[in-house]
């Protein structure tokens, strides 16, 4: 007879006769399983797993990923000299610093671009263009 494991995603452990119908094993025995129906991960904050927004996410628009406790950022846009160069979300986070030199505004990106006033030109770094050009002769498979 196959003996039931624990309800959590990737616990392949037996359920403990002490966590009672929680069907948990012992080392999840006190662990809450995320609020959305059907979810078998580990809750990680507000009833949710990090999956499904228990995770803070940086304050950048269009930025999706984890804060890494810089202040609400995620690691790319966390240092000081980065966070004024972004369109924030919430209003009274950082304001724009205009003080900044021209080299720091071309390093605030992984993707180093600067759209000219022309919005057909824009301008690439050196690395950015090598990867363009190896992945584009790159054979399909």
């Amino acid at each position: 007879m196959k003996t039931e494991s624990c309800d959590f995603k990737g616990c392949h452990r037996p359920i403990d006769a002490a966590s009672g119908a929680k069907r948990t094993c012992a080392v999840h025995k006190y662990r809450r399983h995320c609020a959305i129906p059907l979810c078998t991960n580990q809750v990680y904050a507000r009833k949710l797993c990090a999956r499904h927004g228990g995770k803070r996410t940086c304050k950048v628009d269009r930025c999706c990923a984890p804060t890494t406790g810089r202040g609400g950022f995620c690691s790319v846009h966390g240092p000081a000299r980065h966070r004024s160069k972004h369109t924030l979300r919430s209003s009274s986070a950082v304001s724009a610093d205009s003080t900044s030199d021209e080299s720091d505004d071309a390093r605030w990106s992984p993707l180093a671009f600067r759209a000219d006033p022309d919005p057909s030109l824009v301008e690439v770094s050196a690395d950015i263009l090598s990867l363009i050009l190896e992945l584009d002769s790159t054979p399909a498979r």
